[in-house]
Protein backbone atom coordinates (compact mmCIF):
# COMPACT_ATOMS: atom_id res chain seq x y z
CA UNK A 1 0.00 0.00 0.00
CA UNK A 2 1.24 3.36 -1.21
CA UNK A 3 0.18 6.64 0.26
CA UNK A 4 0.78 9.76 -2.19
CA UNK A 5 -0.30 13.47 -0.57
CA UNK A 6 -0.36 16.41 -3.23
CA UNK A 7 -2.60 19.29 -2.67
CA UNK A 8 -3.75 18.23 0.50
CA UNK A 9 -5.35 15.39 -0.91
CA UNK A 10 -3.77 11.82 -0.04
CA UNK A 11 -4.38 8.96 -1.48
CA UNK A 12 -4.05 5.79 -0.78
CA UNK A 13 -2.99 3.48 -3.50
CA UNK A 14 -3.34 -0.50 -2.51
CA UNK A 15 -2.87 -3.17 -5.35
CA UNK A 16 -3.37 -0.56 -7.88
CA UNK A 17 -6.71 0.61 -6.53
CA UNK A 18 -6.66 4.40 -5.64
CA UNK A 19 -8.75 5.92 -2.84
CA UNK A 20 -8.57 9.19 -1.24
CA UNK A 21 -8.12 9.55 2.30
CA UNK A 22 -11.13 11.89 2.56
CA UNK A 23 -13.10 8.94 1.24
CA UNK A 24 -11.68 6.74 4.00
CA UNK A 25 -12.52 9.49 6.28
CA UNK A 26 -16.42 9.33 4.96
CA UNK A 27 -16.25 5.71 5.17
CA UNK A 28 -15.36 6.30 8.72
CA UNK A 29 -17.91 8.57 10.01
CA UNK A 30 -20.68 8.44 7.55
CA UNK A 31 -20.89 4.52 6.62
CA UNK A 32 -23.01 3.79 10.34
CA UNK A 33 -22.40 -0.31 8.98
CA UNK A 34 -23.84 0.36 6.08
CA UNK A 35 -21.86 -2.55 3.63
CA UNK A 36 -21.98 -0.33 0.41
CA UNK A 37 -20.76 3.13 2.23
CA UNK A 38 -18.03 0.62 3.64
CA UNK A 39 -17.25 -0.20 0.01
CA UNK A 40 -16.92 3.12 -1.65
CA UNK A 41 -14.12 4.21 1.06
CA UNK A 42 -12.63 1.19 0.05
CA UNK A 43 -12.80 1.09 -3.50
CA UNK A 44 -12.75 4.07 -6.17
CA UNK A 45 -16.65 4.54 -6.47
CA UNK A 46 -16.78 3.30 -9.86
CA UNK A 47 -15.84 0.38 -8.97
CA UNK A 48 -17.96 0.54 -5.90
CA UNK A 49 -20.78 1.16 -8.23
CA UNK A 50 -20.05 -1.41 -10.46
CA UNK A 51 -20.45 -4.41 -7.56
CA UNK A 52 -23.95 -2.41 -6.96
CA UNK A 53 -25.66 -2.40 -10.24
CA UNK A 54 -24.87 -5.82 -10.46
CA UNK A 55 -26.11 -7.02 -7.50
CA UNK A 56 -29.51 -4.69 -9.02
CA UNK A 57 -29.31 -7.25 -12.25
CA UNK A 58 -29.05 -9.80 -10.36
CA UNK A 59 -32.25 -8.89 -7.98
CA UNK A 60 -33.69 -7.78 -10.95
CA UNK A 61 -33.89 -10.86 -13.13
CA UNK A 62 -34.77 -13.39 -10.19
CA UNK A 63 -37.75 -10.90 -9.42
CA UNK A 64 -38.63 -10.98 -13.16
CA UNK A 65 -38.89 -14.48 -12.87
CA UNK A 66 -40.86 -14.84 -10.28
CA UNK A 67 -42.86 -12.31 -11.46
CA UNK A 68 -43.30 -14.98 -14.53
CA UNK A 69 -44.58 -17.70 -12.06
CA UNK A 70 -47.02 -15.21 -10.24
CA UNK A 71 -48.55 -14.43 -13.49
CA UNK A 72 -49.13 -18.06 -14.90
CA UNK A 73 -50.56 -18.88 -11.18
CA UNK A 74 -52.35 -15.90 -11.60
CA UNK A 75 -54.44 -16.64 -15.22
CA UNK A 76 -54.08 -20.47 -15.14
CA UNK A 77 -56.83 -22.56 -13.05
CA UNK A 78 -54.92 -24.68 -10.67
CA UNK A 79 -57.72 -24.52 -7.97
CA UNK A 80 -59.88 -27.99 -8.38
CA UNK A 81 -63.93 -27.46 -9.60
CA UNK A 82 -63.68 -31.09 -8.55
CA UNK A 83 -61.10 -33.13 -7.07
CA UNK A 84 -59.79 -34.49 -4.14
CA UNK A 85 -61.46 -31.61 -1.97
CA UNK A 86 -64.18 -31.02 -4.21
CA UNK A 87 -64.79 -27.71 -5.50
CA UNK A 88 -62.90 -25.05 -4.03
CA UNK A 89 -64.52 -22.44 -1.75
CA UNK A 90 -64.54 -18.85 -2.95
CA UNK A 91 -63.15 -17.33 -0.32
CA UNK A 92 -60.18 -19.47 -0.78
CA UNK A 93 -59.81 -18.57 -4.49
CA UNK A 94 -60.05 -15.08 -3.51
CA UNK A 95 -57.19 -15.45 -1.07
CA UNK A 96 -55.13 -17.24 -3.90
CA UNK A 97 -55.41 -15.16 -6.57
CA UNK A 98 -55.19 -12.08 -4.17
CA UNK A 99 -51.65 -13.37 -3.05
CA UNK A 100 -50.53 -14.05 -6.41
CA UNK A 101 -51.77 -10.38 -7.46
CA UNK A 102 -49.99 -8.90 -4.85
CA UNK A 103 -46.83 -10.93 -5.55
CA UNK A 104 -46.79 -10.06 -8.81
CA UNK A 105 -47.34 -6.65 -8.65
CA UNK A 106 -44.29 -6.46 -5.56
CA UNK A 107 -42.10 -8.22 -8.31
CA UNK A 108 -42.59 -5.83 -11.21
CA UNK A 109 -41.85 -2.90 -9.05
CA UNK A 110 -38.75 -4.84 -7.83
CA UNK A 111 -37.89 -4.85 -11.64
CA UNK A 112 -38.98 -1.39 -12.02
CA UNK A 113 -36.91 0.01 -9.09
CA UNK A 114 -33.76 -1.79 -9.92
CA UNK A 115 -33.86 -0.37 -13.41
CA UNK A 116 -34.30 3.23 -11.57
CA UNK A 117 -31.55 2.93 -9.39
CA UNK A 118 -29.10 1.31 -12.44
CA UNK A 119 -30.15 4.47 -15.09
CA UNK A 120 -29.76 7.12 -11.96
CA UNK A 121 -26.65 5.81 -10.64
CA UNK A 122 -25.12 6.11 -14.80
CA UNK A 123 -25.81 9.82 -14.81
CA UNK A 124 -22.76 10.22 -11.97
CA UNK A 125 -20.03 10.98 -14.57
CA UNK A 126 -17.22 11.36 -11.23
CA UNK A 127 -15.99 9.41 -8.27
CA UNK A 128 -17.20 12.40 -6.03
CA UNK A 129 -20.57 12.08 -7.81
CA UNK A 130 -20.89 8.35 -7.24
CA UNK A 131 -19.80 8.72 -3.85
CA UNK A 132 -22.37 11.52 -3.10
CA UNK A 133 -24.79 9.26 -4.57
CA UNK A 134 -24.33 6.50 -2.11
CA UNK A 135 -24.88 8.48 1.04
CA UNK A 136 -27.57 10.60 -0.49
CA UNK A 137 -29.65 7.80 -1.11
CA UNK A 138 -28.00 4.96 0.91
CA UNK A 139 -31.79 4.10 1.96
CA UNK A 140 -32.58 2.79 -1.59
CA UNK A 141 -29.51 1.10 -1.67
CA UNK A 142 -30.86 -2.05 -0.80
CA UNK A 143 -34.65 -0.93 -1.29
CA UNK A 144 -35.63 -3.36 -3.79
CA UNK A 145 -34.80 -6.25 -1.34
CA UNK A 146 -38.27 -5.38 0.42
CA UNK A 147 -40.53 -5.90 -2.20
CA UNK A 148 -38.78 -8.51 -3.39
CA UNK A 149 -39.03 -10.79 -0.78
CA UNK A 150 -42.48 -10.23 0.62
CA UNK A 151 -43.55 -10.38 -3.11
CA UNK A 152 -41.69 -13.94 -2.82
CA UNK A 153 -43.20 -14.79 0.31
CA UNK A 154 -46.84 -13.87 -0.89
CA UNK A 155 -46.15 -16.48 -3.82
CA UNK A 156 -45.09 -19.26 -1.63
CA UNK A 157 -48.01 -18.41 0.23
CA UNK A 158 -50.56 -18.97 -2.74
CA UNK A 159 -48.85 -21.53 -3.55
CA UNK A 160 -49.79 -23.24 -0.51
CA UNK A 161 -53.05 -22.47 -0.73
CA UNK A 162 -52.96 -24.31 -4.04
CA UNK A 163 -52.08 -26.82 -2.62
CA UNK A 164 -54.33 -27.19 0.16
CA UNK A 165 -57.36 -26.59 -2.26
CA UNK A 166 -55.70 -29.23 -4.57
CA UNK A 167 -53.87 -32.42 -2.06
CA UNK A 168 -55.56 -31.47 1.45
CA UNK A 169 -53.53 -30.47 4.74
CA UNK A 170 -50.76 -33.14 4.75
CA UNK A 171 -49.61 -31.64 1.13
CA UNK A 172 -50.01 -28.43 2.24
CA UNK A 173 -48.07 -29.12 5.69
CA UNK A 174 -45.31 -30.78 3.99
CA UNK A 175 -44.59 -27.83 1.55
CA UNK A 176 -45.07 -24.79 4.61
CA UNK A 177 -42.25 -26.93 6.46
CA UNK A 178 -40.13 -27.14 4.06
CA UNK A 179 -40.61 -23.97 2.67
CA UNK A 180 -39.93 -22.48 6.56
CA UNK A 181 -36.93 -24.59 7.10
CA UNK A 182 -35.48 -23.47 3.91
CA UNK A 183 -36.56 -19.44 4.64
CA UNK A 184 -34.69 -19.80 8.02
CA UNK A 185 -31.89 -21.43 6.88
CA UNK A 186 -31.04 -18.71 4.55
CA UNK A 187 -31.95 -16.10 6.89
CA UNK A 188 -29.88 -16.84 9.79
CA UNK A 189 -26.77 -17.30 6.87
CA UNK A 190 -27.34 -13.88 5.59
CA UNK A 191 -27.67 -12.40 8.85
CA UNK A 192 -24.65 -13.88 9.98
CA UNK A 193 -22.48 -13.26 6.80
CA UNK A 194 -24.03 -9.63 7.08
CA UNK A 195 -22.51 -9.39 10.57
CA UNK A 196 -19.35 -10.44 9.54
CA UNK A 197 -18.46 -8.90 6.94
CA UNK A 198 -19.58 -5.57 8.28
CA UNK A 199 -17.76 -6.07 11.15
CA UNK A 200 -14.55 -6.88 9.14
CA UNK A 201 -15.60 -3.85 6.28
CA UNK A 202 -15.77 -1.55 9.89
CA UNK A 203 -12.08 -2.91 11.24
CA UNK A 204 -10.53 -2.29 7.45
CA UNK A 205 -11.43 1.16 7.10
CA UNK A 206 -10.31 1.89 10.76
CA UNK A 207 -6.98 0.51 9.69
CA UNK A 208 -6.62 2.09 6.52
CA UNK A 209 -7.54 5.71 8.31
CA UNK A 210 -4.44 4.68 10.81
CA UNK A 211 -2.05 4.04 8.43
CA UNK A 212 -2.73 7.05 6.93
CA UNK A 213 -2.36 9.10 10.07
CA UNK A 214 0.36 7.21 10.88
CA UNK A 215 2.42 7.74 8.21
CA UNK A 216 1.99 11.61 7.79
CA UNK A 217 2.83 11.83 11.49
CA UNK A 218 5.74 10.34 10.44
CA UNK A 219 6.37 12.40 7.54
CA UNK A 220 5.78 15.79 10.00
CA UNK A 221 7.55 14.82 12.75
CA UNK A 222 10.86 13.49 10.32
CA UNK A 223 10.52 16.04 7.27
CA UNK A 224 10.49 14.96 3.86
CA UNK A 225 8.83 11.31 2.85
CA UNK A 226 11.43 8.65 2.16
CA UNK A 227 10.37 8.74 -1.13
CA UNK A 228 9.49 11.37 -3.49
CA UNK A 229 7.67 11.46 -7.10
CA UNK A 230 8.54 12.79 -10.10
CA UNK A 231 6.05 15.61 -9.73
CA UNK A 232 7.09 16.03 -6.79
CA UNK A 233 4.19 14.53 -4.91
CA UNK A 234 5.20 12.44 -1.90
CA UNK A 235 4.61 8.38 -2.68
CA UNK A 236 5.28 6.23 0.96
CA UNK A 237 4.95 2.34 1.26
CA UNK A 238 2.53 2.18 4.51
Amino acid sequence: MFMTRKRSETVVRSEGVHVTREALEAGRSLNAGHTWLQVTALMPARFAAERIKGYWTTMGVVAALLATMAFAGLLTPTLPAEGVRGPAHPVVAHVYASFMAASLALELFTVMMCTILYSKLNQMPRDEDVRWFFVRFSFFLRGPILPFSVGAVLLCAATAVGIHSLFGLPATLVFAVSVVGAAAALIFQHLRMTLVLRDYMTRRVEQMVEEVHATEMAQTSGGSAPGTAADGSDELDV
